[in-house]
C-alpha cells in the first residue's frame, strides 16, 4: 500500500479523471487509494496478455510499458502505444469482467500501482454501510 504522502499524491493525480474515483468524497476517495499495491516488473515482464481476463487496474509508476495487438485469428502482433508513469490502464476491469484488448510488456525495468475489482468493490460496499 502506498505509504508516504508523495505515493499518495500521485496515485491521486493519476485517477483523478476516473468517474468511478472522481464521485467520491475526499476522505472515500483515500481509502481507495490505501488499497493499492506496487507491483515491480523486470524488462520484458507481460503486466497483461491480450484474450485474458483481467480483474485490476493499474498505474505506471515507473518505467516504460509498451502494449502490442494481434488480429483476430493470429497473426504477428502490431505495436499500439507506450505508457508511462501516471498512465492508466485497464479501469473498466474494475467495473467489467472482460477480456483485454492488448498485450502490454514491460521495456526495462518498471512499476505499477494495482487494485483489484474484488477489493475495489468490498472497500466501495463498505464505504456504504
Amino acid at each position: 500500500a502506498p505509504c508516504t504522502l508523495e505515493e499518495f499524491r500521485f496515485l491521486k493525480a493519476a485517477v483523478s479523471g476516473l468517474f468511478m474515483f472522481e464521485c467520491l468524497p475526499d476522505h472515500q476517495c483515500q481509502l481507495l487509494l490505501g488499497l493499492f499495491e506496487r507491483h515491480v516488473l523486470g524488462v520484458g515482464e507481460t503486466l497483461m496478455r491480450q484474450g485474458d481476463a483481467v480483474d485490476s487496474m493499474f498505474v505506471v509508476e515507473s518505467g516504460a510499458f509498451d502494449s502490442f495487438v494481434a488480429k483476430d485469428g493470429g497473426g504477428a502482433a502490431r505495436f499500439g502505444r507506450s505508457y508511462a508513469p501516471g498512465d492508466v490502464l485497464g479501469a473498466v476491469a474494475l467495473l467489467l469482467q472482460r477480456g483485454v484488448s492488448e498485450t502490454v510488456l514491460s521495456r526495462g525495468p518498471g512499476s505499477v500501482w494495482a487494485i483489484s475489482r474484488g477489493r475495489f468493490r468490498q472497500s466501495l460496499e463498505s464505504l456504504d454501510a
